[in-house]
């Protein structure tokens, strides 16, 4: 039986998978043949059964360039299908944001609860499986339109990658200017404090202390307060509002939860070396306290 794939790009790497993945077979040897045919370089897979069972070597035969097929498309025909995407429909973004893009839809597309080869290889069984049915009754195959035909769930799931790739890189890239924003204003502005202590609590709650361990003086945070009651704002919200406005020159902080929070990361970006761990004090055991 005589299968033929077609393609327009990727040639040498169709050509090497198909190579290596039938080299893996044990009592089926495969030759392979090309042609030029409108454009497209068809590679025929020609299988030389053996004395055992045609349609066992047929079916091992099958699976193996299944396998092959969904390689290909994974690992040479997905990465250009993704900036063929955003290109598309994402033409405000420039080259190299579209590659920053692209990287992280591959990390979506790969990664599923930190999982990544498990998470690969089961989008490589379910491509496979949509090739072994299609040549259960073809006996050719064009790489570039079973993909864009016959692999409408896959090219769904690309899509749906390329979405929330999209949206995380536009948040970051609003986090940064906000960021750039914030810094900003507190290199303008004259330290109101040389030392700003900073115990946040496990609530969210959050108490300031001036370099003498003496509770910040409420004139500081006039309005703010205020604002938290009236507009919804967040403890989280209230303290980096107290910090740009106070402008410390150098910043402390008293935290006893294990994992960081982002308000907390906002504080380092904003500050930089400004910012410092306390290693443990009268301060900390405070902040251990919701």
């Amino acid at each position: 039986m005589n299968i033929s794939i077609g393609a327009r790009q990727n040639i040498d790497g169709l050509r090497s998978t198909l190579n290596s993945q039938f080299a893996l077979l044990t009592g089926v040897e495969v030759q392979l043949a090309e042609q030029e045919v409108g454009g497209f370089t068809f590679i025929d897979c020609n299988p030389i059964r053996p004395a055992a069972s045609d349609n066992l070597a047929e079916r091992v035969f099958k699976h193996y360039l299944a396998n092959a097929l969904a390689e290909i498309i994974l690992g040479n025909w997905e990465n250009g299908l993704i900036n063929r995407e955003l290109k598309l429909h994402h033409q405000y973004f420039s080259d190299q944001e579209r590659a920053i893009i692209s990287d992280k839809v591959l990390k979506v597309l790969n990664n599923c609860a930190g999982m990544s080869l498990t998470y690969r290889h089961s989008r490589k069984t379910r491509i496979a499986q949509k090739i072994r049915d299609y040549l259960e009754i073809h006996d050719k195959l064009i790489l570039e339109g079973f993909i864009r035909f016959r692999l409408k769930e896959y090219y769904s799931e690309l899509q749906a990658a390329i979405t929330v790739a999209v949206d995380e890189f536009v948040m970051e890239k609003e986090y940064l200017e906000f960021i750039r924003l914030l810094r900003y204003f507190v290199d303008i502005q004259e330290p109101k404090i040389e030392t700003l202590h900073v115990l946040v609590k496990p609530s969210g709650g959050f108490q300031l202390y001036d370099q003498d361990n003496n509770m910040v003086n409420n004139d500081y945070l006039d309005g703010f307060v205020a604002d938290l009651v009236d507009n919804e704002i967040t403890y989280e919200d209230l303290l980096i509002s107290a910090l740009i406005t106070i402008a410390p020159r150098f910043v402390v902080l008293h935290v006893t939860a294990k994992r960081e929070s982002e308000t907390i990361r906002t504080i380092r970006n904003v500050f930089g070396d400004r910012v410092s761990n306390c290693q443990g004090c009268s301060l900390c055991s405070l902040s251990s306290k919701s």
